[in-house]
């Protein structure tokens, strides 16, 4: 499970459990020598200033531009630059260096996407087990007639420190399911 307090100001630290095979042998971890890897969170990398404050579906929209951005310059590369040698010498310079201005940064914003990307579908597939784990425990304080039962899974979840509101609205369902007995 992900651990919240491994977000600090400019770093996250990840299981690399978390990540997809594809991304794992793109950047050469291995899940058996490192338990964790810490991503670096700059404010000078664009796509990390632009979603920093997003809501989460903000931050698809926006790594989906990016995604799209990058497809597209590979489509006007496949269109205009490949195949034989005469089909780049009849381009205009101007229209070479613009492209190569373009093609600068690629490896970099390629690897920024892709990373953002992984760490959105973690923080995603996360707050979906977590938000399930709740919808879990408040179905089995509506019927479970034993009051027992309710406080030892409102207890649990101040061991764990758990979310104020998220206790609140334990409490609330225990009410409302024991209201007789209390």
């Amino acid at each position: 499970m992900f651990d919240w307090d491994s977000i600090q100001f400019n770093r996250i630290e990840v299981p690399t459990a978390s990540f997809s095979p594809d991304f794992r042998e793109v950047q050469k971890l291995d899940v058996a020598t490192q338990d964790k890897v810490a991503v670096r969170l700059l404010t000078t990398d664009k796509l990390y200033s632009d979603t920093r404050y997003l809501h989460m579906i903000s931050v698809g929209k926006t790594l989906q531009e990016g995604a799209r951005a990058q497809r597209q310059l590979r489509t006007d590369f496949d269109t205009n630059f490949s195949g034989s040698t005469s089909n780049i010498q009849g381009r205009k310079l101007a229209e070479l260096r613009e492209f190569v201005t373009r093609m600068s940064n690629q490896n970099a914003k390629t690897q920024t996407l892709s990373t953002h990307l992984e760490l959105a579908y973690c923080i995603k597939q996360e707050l979906t087990a977590t938000y399930d784990m709740y919808l879990a425990n408040q179905l089995a304080m509506l019927f479970s007639p034993i009051l027992q039962d309710a406080l030892r899974q409102i207890d649990e979840r101040i061991a764990w420190k758990d979310n104020i509101f998220c206790i609140l609205r334990y409490l609330a369902v225990i009410t409302h399911a024991l209201g007789t007995q209390l």
